[in-house]
Formats: C-alpha cells, structure tokens, sequence
C-alpha cells in the first residue's frame, strides 16, 4: 500500500472480539495509516462501522515507524443490537430492628383521703385519687432478603429490570427490650393480612395486619447504581428491599 495516497486511516485485517455472559460484548480492531493522520481516528463514543452499536472507550497507538502508526481501538456494546443485556439475580441477607409503643391506662392504683373541720364543726372529707398512665416498649428484629439485579443497559436514565423478589424470612420479639427466650421463625412469606406459623419457639401464631398495632411488610427499590464504561454504556445495579413496619 502507497500510505501517501492515502487520506485516511483504515482498518487493518483481524478482529478480536469477545462475548461476556451478564455484561458488555468487546470487540477489539486496528487502525492503520499516515502518522499525520493518527488525530483522525475515533474518538471515545464513535462507533464502528460494521456493528453500530459498539462504541469506542479505549484508544491506544500501538507504534509510529516510519511516518506509519497503528492505533488499537476498543468497542464496547451488544452484538445483537440490544439496548441492554440479561437481567443477573442475586440476593443478600440483612438484619434490621423496629421498636414501638403501645399507650396503656389510666388505672387506679391507691387513693388517699383527709378530713378537716371548721369554726362552725363542719367535716371536709377530702379524697385523692391516684392514676397511673404507662407504655410497653416492644423490638422486633427481623432479617430480610435483599434481591439484587445487575445488568448492561445503553443509556437507561433509571431503573429498568421491573424488581426482584425479597422478603422477610425471620423474625423475633424482644417485649421491653428484653431478649426472647426463644426465635421465632418466619416458615413462609404471605401476603399483608395472612397468618404466618412459626417453628422454633412456644406454640402460636404470628398475625400480619390484624391486633391492636398490625404488622405489614412493604418492598422497595433501595437503591439504585450507574457505572459509565463508555459514553453510552453502563453498568447498572438493583438492590430491592423488603421492610417489616409495625402500624394499622
């Protein structure tokens, strides 16, 4: 090839490319031509020729002899022109607390009682009534599930998976703040309102969403990453939460 006919630098024979379960495709291609041509070569986010949506996030020149440069460009994309890749479930446990309390009274508890008299031998009896007005404290430490999904996305803007599953799959009573004698654990997840039995402990049944406080789980997206790998392309991750709240 006669580089001084050249007024661009092209692409050399040979393609490295690579395919990578649960994140992005890469391609790897050589660049070749005139050294005053080495500034004409794409740029980060450029994408190739052939498979459009790979863009470039690495560029690198290889040598520069004899006023003839090689430069090695990085892609990064989808091969199959997807916008993202496959939605990856993982999980992790955590472990939380919720304290409340519950008002009770008034009660009597004892009263007093005086007399007086006067000039005139009037008797006052006079009586005083004690009244006592206390709260239960009650912690409930659970552990719960964490769903998290990870996926490639080419420009998300936000969330996309549409959620994972998590729940709350154990729970124990600390009345007062006391530790209980016994774990109570969680044998199945049902909807607010349900009836859940329990093993490991005395002999009852734990109600969600009934009795004088109720007790409901709610699930949410807790949080919520971006990772740039080129100008379009990210890593993204999902962390979905299941909480346990105390109230009617």
């Amino acid at each position: 090839m006669i580089f001084s006919t050249v007024d661009a630098l092209i692409e050399a024979v040979g393609r490295t490319r690579a395919r990578h379960w649960g994140d992005l495709d890469t391609l790897t291609c050589i660049w070749t031509g005139p050294s005053h041509l080495a500034d004409t070569a794409p740029g980060m986010g450029a994408t190739h020729p052939v498979y459009t949506n790979m863009e470039v996030n690495a560029s690198r020149k290889i040598s520069d002899v004899a006023g003839i440069t090689r430069i090695q460009l990085d892609y990064v994309g989808l091969f199959d022109g997807s916008t993202h890749g496959p939605f990856i479930f993982e999980r992790t446990d955590s472990e939380s607390e919720i304290e409340y309390q519950e008002p009770h009274g008034p009660e009597e508890v004892g009263y007093s009682s005086t007399t007086s008299t006067d000039d005139q031998g009037n008797v006052t009896l006079n009586i005083s009534v004690t009244w006592r007005l206390w709260a239960t404290s009650t912690i409930i430490r659970y552990r719960s599930e964490n769903g998290i999904v990870r996926y490639v996305a080419k420009n998300p803007g936000g969330p996309i998976s549409g959620g994972a599953s998590s729940g709350v799959f154990e729970i124990s009573t600390r009345p007062g703040g006391t530790a209980a004698s016994a774990l109570v654990t969680q044998t199945f997840v049902v909807p607010p309102g349900g009836s859940i039995s329990i093993s490991g402990g005395p002999s009852q049944e734990l109600y969600l969403g009934t009795g004088p406080w109720g007790f409901h789980t709610e699930s949410y997206m807790s949080s919520f990453e971006m990772q740039a790998i080129s100008p379009s392309w990210y890593r993204c991750r999902e962390t979905w939460t299941t909480r346990y709240f105390a109230g009617a």
